[in-house]
């Protein structure tokens, strides 16, 4: 663990121009999150902010683990005005994005996204659904006459049985964001074996292609909070409620 904090903390200092001298870069772990390796961050976080106290990165971490939704806000309001070249405003306006959205504001979040320079990207299913092919007619041959001279009914073959329709919803639980698609299939797959459905989109950010995995749907916001700790709990997965 100790050689691990190490090795962040190196990458962190030593990327700092790629944004400003006196920002830590965290895009290190920011990609931990995104890849489901929230756990790994958290047992980090404490010695990365007694190395980088007050650096707006680590206030943005710290902001993702707080359990109260409102004062985590707050928190990304903040980094975003008052350190607004950092890579961390970058990440706390697509959080503030994504928050405004499912609260139905969306004066709030077209102010972030003027802030990214962005529109809202339209997401694109990768994973097309295959149209199930329809059966062939079954012909129905005439039955000979019997002696009697009468025809005897013909059997009509067995109504089909229509497949069930998929459960309609527009909310999804986000489990990740990779730039490979392969990373984002295995997380997709794995989820599937434990019960859950859902698709991967893929999406271009900041001129960056995501593959991101979406759980669901889900009928309610309510069903897709709960459904936030069933894969948790079966998967240790940290995700969150977006709507498609």
């Amino acid at each position: 663990m100790n050689r691990l904090i190490f090795i962040l903390t190196f990458l962190l200092a030593g990327s700092t121009g790629l944004l400003a001298q006196e920002y830590v870069f965290i895009q290190p772990l920011t990609d931990m999150l995104d890849q489901g390796r929230a756990g790994e961050v958290r047992r980090l976080l404490p010695a990365l902010t007694a190395e980088h106290p007050g650096d707006p990165g680590i206030e943005f971490l710290q902001a993702v683990f707080m359990p109260d939704a409102d004062e985590a806000v707050s928190v990304y309001r903040s980094v975003v005005e008052k350190h607004p070249a950092s890579f961390a405003a970058i990440k706390s306006a697509e959080r503030l994005v994504n928050y405004y959205t499912q609260k139905n504001d969306p004066a709030s979040a077209r102010q972030y996204l003027d802030f990214l320079g962005k529109e809202p990207v339209q997401a694109v299913t990768v994973i097309p659904s295959v149209p199930a092919e329809k059966p062939a007619a079954v012909p129905v041959k005439e039955t000979p006459l019997p002696k009697s001279g009468k025809k005897e009914p013909v059997k009509k073959p067995a109504a089909e049985e229509k497949p069930a329709a998929a459960p309609a919803g527009k909310y999804f639980i986000q489990a990740g964001a990779f730039a490979m698609m392969n990373q984002a299939d295995k997380v997709l797959k794995k989820a599937k074996a434990k019960g859950f459905s859902g698709k991967v989109i893929k999406e271009v950010t900041n001129n960056k292609i995501f593959y991101k995995v979406r759980i669901g749907p889900y009928p309610t916001e309510e069903e897709a909070e709960t459904g936030v700790s069933l894969l948790k709990t079966k998967l240790s997965i940290n995700g969150f409620v977006v709507e498609d």
